[in-house]
C-alpha cells in the first residue's frame, strides 16, 4: 500500500500550518484540516486523470521534480501575510492549469460551489503542497516515472468520500472507479535500455558477393595488363629492326673504358627487353592468387 498523500500532507504541516492555513484563506473554526483533505484529494484526483493520457504521465513527472519545493515544515511562515499567499497562489495556479488543462475553469467553480468561496484559493495553495510532497518521495525513493505512476494508482483507495460526482464530471470521468483507470490499465513500464539500433541506426544487412562482382572487374584488369605486354613486346621488335644487333666486337667497342661493364647502357638495354616478356604472367599470377581468397555467395558473412 502506497503512502496516503492525505495523511502526509497534514502531518507535515501540523497544527501550526493548518491554523495558519485556517486563518489565511478566512476558513471556518476546526474545518482546516478538513479543507486540506479536500484540497490536496482534488489535485490528486485531477493528477490521475491527467496522468491517464498518452504523455500525461511524463508530463506530471517533469512538473513534479523540477517544481520548486515549499519547505512544508515552515509552512505557517511562507503564508503568514497577504502578500506571502499570493506569492504561493500565483504559483499553484500555474500547476492547476498544468494539471487540469482546459478543464481548469470548471473545477474551481465546482471548488467554489462544494468548498465555498475560498475554494479556488485552497487548490492554488494545495497544488504546490502536493507537488512538493510527491517531489520529497521521488527523491527519497529514487523514483523513474513508472515508480512515481505507480505511487499515483496508489492514492485512489485513500480519495474515496473526498471526490464529490460534480469534479468528476467537471474532469469527464464516469464515475470514481474510472479514475486514473487507463494508468492502471496500461501501466507506464520501467523504461528499458536503449538498444544499439535505436543509437547507431539498423545494421545494414551484408549481401553475399556475386560472380558478377568481381569477375568482371578482373577481367577488364587482365585485358589492361595483356594490351600493356602486347605494347612492350611491339616495341622490342621495332627497336630490334631499327637498331640490328651488334657483333661482340662492335658491343665492346661501345662500351666506355671509365664505365663499369655492368653499367654500360647496351647491357641496360638487353635488360630492359629481357623484364617484358616475363612482366605480364607476374602480375597474373599475382593478381589469380590475391583473387582466390575472394569470398563466394556462400560465405559465412552474408
Amino acid at each position: 500500500m502506497a503512502d496516503n498523500v492525505l495523511d502526509m500532507a497534514t502531518g507535515q504541516l501540523g497544527s501550526g500550518g493548518i491554523d495558519a492555513l485556517t486563518k489565511a484563506l478566512n476558513l471556518p473554526a476546526g474545518q482546516g484540516e478538513a479543507a486540506l483533505c479536500s484540497g490536496v484529494a482534488y489535485i490528486l484526483a485531477g493528477m490521475l486523470n491527467r496522468a491517464s493520457s498518452k504523455t500525461g504521465m511524463g508530463y506530471l513527472f517533469n512538473l513534479i521534480s523540477e517544481s520548486e519545493a515549499l519547505d512544508l515544515s515552515k509552512f505557517a511562515t511562507a503564508i503568514s501575510s497577504p502578500e506571502k499567499l499570493k506569492s504561493i497562489t500565483d504559483i499553484g495556479e500555474k500547476m492547476l492549469e498544468k494539471i487540469f488543462s482546459s478543464r481548469k475553469k470548471e473545477v474551481l467553480e465546482v471548488a467554489a460551489n462544494n468548498l465555498g468561496k475560498e475554494g479556488g484559493d485552497l487548490l492554488s495553495v494545495s497544488a504546490p503542497i502536493v507537488t512538493s510532497l510527491m517531489q520529497s518521495q521521488a527523491k527519497a525513493q529514487k523514483m523513474d516515472v513508472s515508480d512515481l505512476a505507480s505511487f499515483l494508482i496508489g492514492q485512489r483507495e485513500h480519495l474515496q468520500g473526498y471526490i464529490p460526482d460534480n469534479l468528476l464530471q467537471a474532469i469527464d470521468v464516469p464515475d470514481f472507479g474510472k479514475l486514473g483507470d487507463a494508468l492502471v490499465t496500461h501501466g507506464h513500464a520501467k523504461p528499458q535500455e536503449p538498444r544499439a539500433t535505436a543509437i547507431q541506426g539498423p545494421e545494414e544487412k551484408r549481401k553475399p558477393v556475386s560472380f558478377s562482382s568481381w569477375f568482371f572487374p578482373l577481367l577488364l584488369v587482365l585485358v589492361v595488363l595483356y594490351a600493356l605486354n602486347m605494347c612492350m613486346l611491339k616495341g622490342k621488335k621495332e627497336n630490334s629492326e631499327s637498331n640490328p644487333s651488334m657483333t661482340s666486337q662492335e658491343a665492346s667497342f661501345m662500351e666506355s673504358a671509365s664505365q663499369p661493364v655492368g653499367d654500360s647502357p647496351l647491357r641496360k638495354r638487353k635488360r630492359k627487353r629481357n623484364w617484358a616478356p616475363i612482366t605480364f604472367p607476374v602480375i597474373y599470377v599475382i593478381i589469380s592468387r590475391a583473387f582466390q581468397t575472394i569470398p563466394t555467395g556462400n560465405s559465412p558473412c552474408g
